[in-house]
């Protein structure tokens, strides 16, 4: 066990939390994730960016005022953490079917709240958009979701010959791996926006350098058939859900 999974553990244990850990086949894909909470609760997802991992949100998962209302989960996105660690999926249409396979596995009371930070934020438009009976509102946190906004840097290219990516990390070969292709992707779900029909929170730093403030407009623009509330927030950064966790918590209580 790392000292991070060692630091995580007895962070849950102080604040008196079982914690649920699952390893499932979705797809193919060998995926792991943590369940805390009542069965019984309706249910929030948490959806990490690129890289990142399960415990990302595990300031989340102690909250009490959560804990009070939701069945809370969060998952390693594949590649990351225990999910198939090493092999990424580039696919948003893949990703997706990993949140609704672990909403079949555990027979998860639908609708549920989806959170996305950054590349988690098209993974959970996406199953929004292909699982519309399962989704019942969803929090984008600077969340990368316009095409035109992402920029391929000489320094991705570089991460991508086959001797750099034999020497980097595994974490920043799959994050490096899933961004590439992103935009396409992202093109391919322009059509898409306008299937959604739930609510949706954008929530967004207005210094974010690596996930500018236009993807907030962008995904405003585009949720045409969606009750948004839009919150851009002066002098903050990526990284809303360590800098700012009360405007994700607030989001998914409603307050």
């Amino acid at each position: 066990m790392s000292p991070s999974e060692m630091d995580t553990q007895a962070l849950f244990k102080k604040n008196n939390i079982e914690t649920y850990h699952y390893q499932i086949t979705i797809s193919k894909m060998n995926i792991h994730f943590v369940r805390v909470g009542k069965k019984e609760f309706p249910t929030v997802i948490f959806v990490h960016g690129s890289p990142g991992s399960w415990d990302n949100y595990r300031k989340f998962m102690i909250d009490k005022s959560l804990l009070s209302k939701y069945q809370l989960i969060s998952l390693d996105r594949p590649g990351f953490g225990k999910s198939q660690k090493g092999k990424p999926v580039i696919e948003l249409k893949k990703q997706a079917e990993v949140i609704h396979g672990i909403i079949r596995y555990l027979g998860i009371r639908v609708p549920v709240i989806l959170v996305g930070h950054s590349y988690g934020g098209p993974v959970v438009v996406r199953t929004a958009v292909d699982y519309p009976e399962e989704i019942g509102k969803l929090v984008l946190v600077a969340a990368s979701v316009s095409p035109d906004l992402e920029v391929i840097e000489w320094y991705q290219k570089v991460a991508n010959w086959r001797f750099v990516r034999w020497i980097l990390p595994s974490f920043l070969d799959v994050s490096n791996q899933e961004i590439l292709p992103l935009k396409k992707e992202l093109l391919e779900m322009i059509p898409l926006w306008k299937q959604i029909r739930i609510p949706v929170v954008i929530i967004q730093g207005d210094d974010d350098s690596l996930v500018p403030p236009g993807n907030a407009y962008f995904a405003k623009e585009k949720l045409i058939h969606s009750e948004v509330k839009f919150i851009m927030v002066k002098d903050l950064n990526h990284f809303v859900p360590w800098k700012r966790p009360d405007l994700i918590m607030n989001s998914i209580l409603d307050r």
